[in-house]
């Protein structure tokens, strides 16, 4: 099968765009707007307005069809495969939290540094500390330092981009 990579892709003898595609695979799967709006961290509404307008970007399409269990590929002419993107992974467990307004989804961003700290004191006691810096797909920055203290809970901070260099740049991850 041969696709044109633009906003129309034909698909057999129908021409789809990509918010056709996804409207296919959720009525094939059964799966609600305000499901996969949950999933991927949206709202019903800015989902339904997406596909809407079909504009959604490549890393959408990929993220719907993916979690309605389809694999999206492009292939070069010659056959070899080319991801759409690679993300390198978190070495710490998944958080998703708002942070001065913005959504901080380690799931859905690049780690570029991480560190890990452990305290021990005399009463024999241990705490745990790990920092690391993500940056999402549309370039921000976001730190998020992991804790086992009960009182002080993992949390995630936004960082410029100069914080994030100068974080890298001295390694104080």
């Amino acid at each position: 099968m041969s696709a044109k990579i633009d906003k129309e892709t034909n698909i057999g003898y129908n021409k789809m765009n990509c918010a056709d595609l996804v409207r296919a695979r959720m009525k094939d799967t059964g799966t609600a707007l305000h499901e996969l709006a949950e999933k991927m961290g949206y709202s019903r509404q800015r989902l339904g307005n997406r596909l809407l307008r079909n504009s959604l970007t490549a890393e959408e399409f990929y993220e719907a069809m993916a979690i309605m269990g389809a694999t999206v590929k492009i292939e070069k002419n010659d056959g070899q495969q080319n991801l759409l993107w690679e993300r390198t992974p978190s070495v710490g467990p998944p958080i998703c939290k708002m942070c001065n307004g913005y959504v901080c989804d380690t799931e859905k961003a690049d780690s570029l540094a991480a560190s890990f700290t452990c305290r021990k004191y005399p009463e024999g006691i241990q705490n745990h500390f790990a920092w690391e810096l993500y940056q999402d797909r549309s370039g921000f920055y976001f730190v998020v330092v992991y804790s086992d203290i009960p009182s002080c809970p993992t949390n995630v901070y936004t960082v410029t981009p100069e914080e994030a260099e100068w974080y890298l740049e001295h390694n104080i991850l």
